[in-house]
């Protein structure tokens, strides 16, 4: 509410555009085969607004945000930290679905695969936040204005390309047992792309060359980087059930399943690590220990310090603001 007195705000664009095929076949009497294609790309973006040229396309086009942290109630000005941002989803889908039906069994079978490209634009910090005591203090250049003031400046790609090729495939029999009861069983296999990977191969590339590493180069790599989530084959998803038609009741049907489903990681969690890129905190006049580094994805679990921070023993404990 603050920044929308203070004359910021932000649209919200989005669009969707969606396409498919499907093609069926009937090749004998007792086999159907389906093929089936999509593609979908959906757009939201939190941008422009207050500031036309502050999109996700131009972060370059967005104004410094400054925040008045004194007791005047001075309202603040300029766009805010977190905006622009948003994300594009595009998802292509190639199905397969087959049917062979003898006696009283159908087995139903097939396979799918998904590969899901989003981009998500997020770099909070990335134009600047000047945080300054009030008003009147910045234009006397007294206590409280510039000599106190801090700025939180970020440094990476806006832009994180995303991406995630998923695989299934699915077995099922469903076999008329008698008259009235019909079974099911079956069992489906899936396979989701660790799409967080990605910030491991950024950090990993980063921090292996010492002339972009942000991070001390002496401490381990691992500890500087976003850590590899492994592939994980083995989602297997059993489907039992069954369809009961009792002969003393034929307009009555009872019916029971149970079933085991896996679901890809939300993306929010990486997206989050994503846009905590590097950011440098530093005042205007500090000694030349004050910037201290955070590293996008890559912070020292040691609950030291890898810098020399004012008023701290070497190696005593940081608080969260100091590696901030």
């Amino acid at each position: 509410m603050g920044a929308i007195a203070a004359g910021d705000f932000v649209d919200v664009p989005s669009t969707t555009h969606s396409v498919g095929a499907d093609w069926t076949r009937t090749f004998t009497t007792h086999f159907i085969d389906q093929l089936r294609y999509s593609f979908q790309e959906s757009k939201v973006y939190f941008e422009g607004g207050a500031y036309p040229n502050c999109v996700a396309t131009n972060f370059g086009g967005c104004p410094a945000e400054m925040n008045f942290i004194g007791t005047n109630d001075d309202l603040n000005f300029g766009g805010d930290i977190i905006f622009p941002q948003g994300r594009t989803i595009k998802i292509t889908q190639v199905q397969n679905n087959a049917t062979w039906t003898r006696g009283s069994q159908t087995l139903v079978f097939g396979g799918e695969f998904d590969y899901q490209n989003s981009p998500n634009a997020a770099l909070y910090f990335y134009n600047g936040q000047l945080d300054l005591g009030t008003l009147s203090n910045l234009v006397q250049n007294g206590p409280g204005g510039t000599t106190t003031a801090f700025a939180l400046l970020a440094n990476g790609s806006p832009v994180i390309p995303f991406s995630e090729p998923d695989v299934a495939g699915y077995f099922q029999d469903d076999w008329k047992a008698t008259p009235s009861l019909t079974l099911h069983l079956g069992v489906r296999w899936e396979f989701f792309g660790q799409a967080v990977n990605k910030l491991h191969e950024e950090t990993v590339a980063r921090e292996s060359n010492p002339s972009t590493a942000i991070w001390p180069t002496s401490l381990p790599l691992a500890n500087r980087t976003t850590a590899s989530a492994e592939q994980h084959y083995k989602n297997f998803e059993p489907r039992i059930g069954l369809a009961y038609n009792p002969e003393f009741d034929r307009k009555l049907v009872i019916r029971a399943g149970y079933a085991i489903n896996a679901n890809p990681a939300f993306y929010n969690m990486f997206i989050l690590e994503a846009s905590g890129a590097s950011s440098a905190r530093a005042n205007p006049r500090p000694p030349a220990d004050r910037a201290l580094w955070q590293g996008r994805g890559g912070r020292p679990p040691s609950p030291t310090c890898p810098v020399k921070i004012p008023g701290k023993r070497a190696g005593e404990a940081c608080r969260p603001a100091d590696r901030s």
